[in-house]
């Protein structure tokens, strides 16, 4: 039997799947092992009329350092006749020692008339996980960098005491996309993703990322010759209510697609009768409404796949 890996790719608005074929696929257990995490969603503003006067700021922020969910989102402003400053920052992430999945962006204008000594806005959203693996640990990471708007936006993997960068990408005026696997050996690693703006009077800034990325679990051997074109995207995404999941060519030995949680429980089958769409209400085969989260799609058959989608 072969089997076929499905990777994700995100983009912002919709999730969609790419193929990764390969003549032989090899679950692994081993996964990360969590040494520190910091997530912050961070507004912040500020304004000084002369050296002699206080600077005023405004700031609204959380931090959390623990795995699991987190949607947030932050706002500040401030006015000095007719100078302002106004930004806001969001995150909705899920991270957990299998899976890393974030989705940020921030933007924001800073106005001034009244020639202030100061008057900027400066919103932050930021992931920084610490984390090591004891085995050689595969892994993928999709998703795209937007820093179109002005915004500076950050991806830097680094494996820690050895001097050598993994991955490290930046952005301030373009939108890049992330598609990159490979194996980690064991050791120590650091994982950063930001997106911040530092916005001085006259300029409106934004700036976003959506990254994913799969640890544990890929592809040993690439064969070009396996790649059945295997497609599919989820929509609306993040998935609000219900959601509708378009199929690509599946195979003609596909039979069943599920819905699983990241322990691997399917909450939602569906078998496959050559339908181009099916139509997900966010309930289990029993009919009750699942929490929001991070699920997977299965395909079985001859095919196998895997997808990462965010609610």
């Amino acid at each position: 039997m072969r089997i076929v890996s499905v990777a994700v790719t995100l983009s912002v608005g919709q999730l969609s799947l790419g193929l990764l074929a390969s003549a032989f696929f090899t679950p692994s257990e081993a996964a990360t092992t969590p040494i520190s995490l910091e997530r912050i969603v961070s507004a912040r503003s500020e304004t000084q009329v002369t050296a002699q006067d206080e600077r005023v700021i405004a700031e609204d922020f959380v931090i959390m350092t623990e795995l699991g969910d987190l949607t947030d989102d932050r706002q500040s402003s401030l006015s000095e006749g007719q100078s302002n400053t106004w930004n806001y920052a969001s995150q909705e992430s899920f991270l957990s020692p299998e899976v890393f999945s974030v989705r940020g962006s921030v933007e924001g204008f800073s106005h001034n008339d009244e020639e202030l000594l100061i008057c900027q806005s400066s919103p932050v959203t930021r992931v920084i996980y610490d984390f090591e693996v004891d085995t050689v640990t595969p892994y993928r990471f999709t998703g795209v960098l937007d820093g179109t708007g002005g915004g500076s936006v950050v991806f830097r993997f680094d494996q820690l005491f050895v001097g050598e960068n993994v991955f490290l990408e930046f952005t301030q005026s373009g939108s890049i996309p992330i598609d990159f696997a490979g194996e980690l050996e064991p050791g120590r690693y650091l994982l950063r993703l930001e997106v911040s703006a530092y916005i001085s009077p006259g300029t409106d800034q934004t700036g976003a990322f959506g990254i994913q990325g799969v640890f544990g679990s890929t592809t040993d051997v690439i064969d070009p010759a396996f790649d059945l074109g295997l497609t599919a995207s989820i929509s609306p995404n993040p998935i609000r209510d219900s959601a509708w999941i378009s199929l690509g060519r599946l195979g003609e030995n596909a039979r069943s697609l599920s819905i699983v949680d990241p322990s691997g429980r399917a909450v939602r089958s569906h078998f496959l009768d050559g339908a181009e769409r099916l139509f997900w209400d966010r309930r289990d085969d029993r009919g009750r409404v699942v929490p929001a989260g991070v699920y997977f799609v299965t395909v079985d058959g001859t095919t196998r796949g895997r997808a990462v989608v965010i609610h």
